[in-house]
């Protein structure tokens, strides 16, 4: 029988309170993540409800009551914490330097679009951000040559609204620019507002790509009508604002394009305070935001 050296038998003495403390898996574990006792709310499967997600390969493997932490290689606590899945921002602004990407991201949003801030001569340094992006960046393209780079007017000269540029723009990058973006309101786009609509139409019509237009204070009526040819496909704007300067108490039908179907609205402005009119008028309609 071999008997222990004095020195090994110190070493042994020091390993074994670490073995003891953290016991080694005899088995792989079920999945790779659990996330515990959060409120899981999923729209597209009209879910609201306490449960536990476990997760495998970067894949939800199951959802139920009461998974086993020990089935899991991690575990994270989210009782009183919203579980979802990736959030979509549809009208975000890249350049602010106080909400990148990566700040998108740590607040739950995995993808998000850039509503118009650049144009056709100055977006390539918006691709460069998307492609660089942790989560998922598009571009809408702004109409306006140099988008918001120049300030809030970019429509008053409405020669700025190159559509052979703007075109080229998006076949340049049609991976990252997925559409055209045009703002009306009265101190964007004068009374140019239509016919930069117009030009939208020219660049995305044949590209098959969707126009976001900003319809806000806009110089026409607030009885905002588009012709058959003009239709918006997602229209952003600041609705029912309770700013005294303001009156738009009767924008409702702004919202409609020819023949009463409705655009996709955008109510994602957070520069005003809504009354309780947008709570009956955005339901009838259908949100993104």
């Amino acid at each position: 029988m071999n008997l222990l050296s004095r020195r090994e038998l110190l070493r042994a003495s020091a390993v074994a309170p670490l073995l003891l403390a953290q016991p080694p898996r005899l088995f792989a574990a079920e999945y790779d993540l659990v996330i515990k006792g959060g409120r899981v709310l999923d729209p597209a499967q009209r879910m609201d409800r306490v449960a536990d997600v476990a997760i495998r390969a970067g894949k939800i493997a199951a959802m139920g009551p009461n998974i086993a932490a020990s089935a899991a290689a991690e575990v994270i606590e989210a009782g009183g914490k919203l579980v979802t899945p990736g959030l979509i921002d549809i009208h975000a602004h890249v350049a602010d330097k106080e909400l990148t990407p990566a700040q998108c991201l740590s607040t739950g949003v995995t993808s998000l679009v850039d509503g118009g801030s650049r144009g056709a001569l100055n977006v390539d340094e918006f691709v460069k951000i998307a492609q660089s992006a942790p989560n998922r960046v598009r571009i809408l393209l702004n109409i306006s040559g140099r988008g918001l780079a120049d300030g809030a007017n970019e429509l008053l000269d409405i020669e700025k609204a190159d559509v052979s540029a703007a075109r080229r723009a998006v076949e340049r990058s049609r991976e990252w620019i997925i559409g055209i973006k045009a703002r009306l309101s009265r101190s964007a786009a004068g009374d140019h507002d239509l016919e930069a609509v117009r030009r939208a139409r020219q660049v995305a019509d044949p590209l098959k790509i969707p126009i976001m237009v900003h319809v806000g204070d806009t110089t026409l009526t607030s009885q905002l009508y588009f012709p058959d040819d003009l239709n918006a496909d997602v229209l952003a704007r600041e609705p029912y604002s309770r700013r005294p300067d303001r009156d738009t108490t009767n924008d409702t039908d702004a919202i409609f394009p020819t023949g009463g179907e409705p655009a996709v609205l955008d109510v994602s402005r957070d520069r005003d305070d809504y009354t309780a009119a947008i709570c009956l008028v955005v339901p009838a309609i259908g949100t993104v935001s």
